[in-house]
């Protein structure tokens, strides 16, 4: 069972917008210069509008020691609202995630894993041909659970004073990649429920190397290779859960990793 954290409001700290504030902003992106003009960052900003698309698909990835969770959430916000993705090196503390491994390993002899679905709801079957992970829902309960919610909701408190966006709540779940095991390419918000909003996926594997295989495939909408990322311990990709497909190429050794996503409410209308 999965638990999610709620507020009960969401604070609106900025009176001006925030894609006001930043205005036009450029970024460098191999040999051009994209320029986010105003109405395009508004654009991203706002995941409630329909069939927004990243402006710049370019692979983008902030490689730094580790930040604070002010400044590593305000790296997240701005990346989201000009490419609509990021990779960071260092998303949570070395002791953290040997904890956390830790427990994921427990609950793994304990047979406390299951295998993974897809779909949702009376459509959810097991297609290990598809997917090939075991998971379990997060509940804050443990001393390492709870040290890691307690920077998931700084995020989204974060998120939603600088970005409007509205995050009422968070769910996540640990998945443990067997060798062999991968997963197709996908997107995170269901057919008919866009309630998911932001993915976040953590990893959780010491030494990993490129001839380990278990790669995080990003695309674009349009099917456009944006970046191969490194399951390294520690690591962290964030994106908009609608906008960029992706898949996890096949382990060879056990993988291990969390994924989150921050969601809205189910019954949120879109604005006009």
């Amino acid at each position: 069972m999965s638990v999610r954290w709620h507020h009960s409001g969401v604070g609106l700290h900025l009176i001006t917008p925030p894609w006001r504030l930043f205005g036009t902003i450029g970024k460098n992106f191999g040999s051009g210069r994209v320029f986010l003009h105003d109405s395009e960052c508004a654009r991203l900003y706002n995941p409630l509008r329909q069939a927004h698309t990243p402006v710049a698909t370019s692979a983008w990835s902030f490689r730094a020691a580790v930040l604070s969770t002010e400044n590593r959430a305000s790296r997240i916000a701005d990346a989201l609202c000009s490419v609509g993705w990021i990779s960071l090196a260092t998303f949570i503390e070395a002791d953290l995630a040997v904890a956390l491994r830790r427990e994921l390993h427990t609950l793994d002899q304990q047979d406390a894993l299951t295998p993974a679905l897809i779909g949702k709801g009376p459509r959810q079957r097991l297609r290990a041909d598809i997917r090939g992970d075991r998971t379990a829902w997060l509940d804050g309960a443990s001393p390492a659970q709870a040290r890691l919610f307690v920077q998931l909701e700084a995020l989204r408190d974060h998120l939603n004073r600088t970005l409007f966006i509205g995050l009422e709540d968070f769910e996540a779940h640990y998945a443990l990649y067997p060798p062999g095991a991968h997963y197709q390419r996908h997107v995170d918000s269901f057919q008919g429920d866009n309630a998911r909003r932001v993915s976040l996926v953590i990893y959780l594997n010491d030494a990993w190397r490129r001839t380990d295989g278990g790669l995080l495939r990003l695309y674009t909408p349009q099917s456009r290779l944006i970046d191969e990322i490194l399951p390294e311990s520690g690591h962290a990709v964030c994106f908009l859960s609608e906008n960029f497909p992706h898949e996890v190429t096949p382990a060879r050794r056990e993988r291990a990793s969390i994924a989150c996503w921050f969601r809205v409410r189910p019954d949120t209308p879109l604005p006009l």
